[in-house]
């Protein structure tokens, strides 16, 4: 099926000036805009005002570069991390309390001991977790949970939940929430982590659902919950004509829902896509045009460099410099290493490329971004700023 995606080649700036801006970037680049990130973390924040102690968490490990944490930090965000070096490097650039969560699959005794330093949310995602946790003197915890089976919204299937290596069932839920709560935590949490991409409004509600027994259960083991951490959801739309998840609306489902708790629970998102994806741009030089049994844009990147997230052929591509609608024509865009996977679009309609011409794909942060590019963000004052941090 041919893929056109003429309504969605806008650049947030003009391309006559995004041309003079990046002429002299080695190619490829990730280039940020950092007045779109700003206002869709604002709006998102807005759209949860309603609930008392929300907070925005946005995995570090997703864009773990300095330009992009001073950032979050001025936007009120926090950050969550999955290793030790993640939690330093987070530390450095200011993070720490309830701006902070460590996440590690299994924590070491040296991160849970940095972690308690900065005061930072400790997730307790198994057995072995939770029995470090007993020996740590941490200030607050969360408690992963895995509802298992399949998690349906609408009639949709949006995952196997026991498929996913995150989380505890309720059982273990219920038999380590109280031993952790004596042991004088200060906060004790919930979290689920199911999916990501949801563009239905209601998902943060399903996961409340989800959340609501084990809440009242623990309430019945005097164990109250000082949070509930939805994970992400919110997601972009790849399809020419709907729209991404709309921020405000998704606050108003989730309010009706949150309404339905024993008690008023502060709510922690992590809408991370929402932020970066639309307001990223990936360049890449085409370095030839090869027509063999189909025509492919051959580019001076490859596919392991970019967030393999889309399905094939849904990448918003376009060029730099010829952006006519007429003459276009099929191409498979492809990267310069001799892989059959290093795709970047299939069966694309785009025009013919004029010399030194350059392949835009929009929407590239949705994913963290691989090793061996340039990370740029275009700041608010019109100059340029690179990042450097963990990549």
């Amino acid at each position: 099926m041919a893929v056109e995606h003429s309504a969605m080649d806008e650049v947030f700036l003009p391309r006559k000036k995004l041309k003079q801006l990046i002429s002299d970037l080695p190619t490829p680049f990730f280039l940020y805009d950092e007045t779109g990130i700003r206002q869709s973390i604002r709006d998102f924040l807005q759209a949860f005002s309603w609930c008392r102690g929300h907070r925005q968490i946005f995995p570090l490990r997703q864009l773990p570069l300095d330009g992009m944490a001073r950032l979050l930090l001025e936007e009120g965000c926090g950050v969550s991390c999955c290793t030790d070096r993640e939690l330093r490097q987070a530390a450095d650039w200011g993070f720490s309390g309830e701006a902070l969560v460590y996440e590690p699959m299994y924590p070491s005794v040296e991160g849970l001991a940095l972690a308690s330093s900065l005061g930072a949310t400790v997730s307790v995602d198994n057995n072995i977790s939770a029995a470090v946790c007993l020996e740590q003197p941490i200030a607050a915890a969360s408690l992963v949970f895995n509802p298992g089976g399949e998690v349906t919204l609408d009639g949709t299937v949006l995952c196997r939940a026991e498929r996913s290596k995150r989380g505890m069932g309720l059982r273990e839920i219920l038999e380590y929430a109280p031993y952790l709560h004596r042991t004088g935590i200060q906060r004790l949490g919930l979290e689920v982590h199911l999916t990501q991409q949801v563009l239905d409004p209601d998902y943060y509600g399903m996961v409340l659902s989800l959340l609501q027994p084990v809440i009242e259960e623990l309430e019945q083991l005097h164990t109250p919950i000082a949070f509930c951490n939805l994970g992400g959801g919110p997601g972009l739309s790849f399809f020419p004509g709907t729209p991404h998840a709309d921020a405000a609306e998704w606050g108003r489902r989730t309010e009706q829902c949150a309404s339905q708790l024993p008690y008023q629970i502060p709510i922690w998102t992590a809408a991370d896509r929402l932020f970066t994806g639309p307001h990223c741009l990936y360049f890449s030089r085409i370095l030839c045009v090869k027509r063999a049994h189909r025509q492919f844009m051959v580019l001076d990147s490859d596919a392991v460099q970019f967030p393999r997230l889309h399905p094939k052929g849904r990448y918003h591509l376009s060029l730099l410099t010829n952006t006519e609608r007429a003459n276009r024509q099929f191409y498979d865009v492809v990267g310069c290493h001799p892989d059959e996977t290093g795709r970047f679009a299939e069966h694309i309609l785009l025009p013919e490329p004029s010399e030194d011409e350059v392949c835009i794909v929009h929407e590239a942060g949705v994913a963290p971004p691989g090793p061996g590019c340039g990370y740029f963000l275009y700041r608010q004052d019109g100059t340029l700023e690179p990042m450097r941090g963990l990549l």
